[in-house]
């Protein structure tokens, strides 16, 4: 299995986000119009394209981090096999001194 991340390919919520789900209260009465979807006609041909463009930006992005978040795995990776090994040798080294001690 691969590393866990904390991405899901959703983009974040910033901390002061109003909840997820239809407004409510007195100024909310009117209907949310929701952008098309890929079912839906668009109102131009225009809108296809700017879609298409920012669907290609968003899975560039994916990649981008994807691409990262694998740097940062395998640098991390490496850091701990360092750290390992300098404390393998510091072990080894203080044995050593130990037993020099005694003899």
């Amino acid at each position: 299995p691969g590393p866990a991340t904390l991405y899901d390919g959703s983009p974040p919520l910033p901390p002061s986000a109003p909840p997820v789900g239809p407004p409510t209260g007195p100024y909310h009465s009117h209907r949310h119009v929701s952008s098309p979807t890929r079912t839906e006609m668009p109102s131009s041909v225009g809108d296809w394209g700017t879609a298409d463009k920012v669907s290609q930006i968003q899975d560039l992005m994916r990649q981008r981090i994807k691409t990262i978040e694998d740097e940062q795995q395998r640098m991390w990776q490496r850091v701990q096999a360092y750290l390992s090994e300098q404390s393998a040798a510091a072990s080894r080294a203080a044995e050593e001194a130990l037993k020099r001690q005694l003899d």
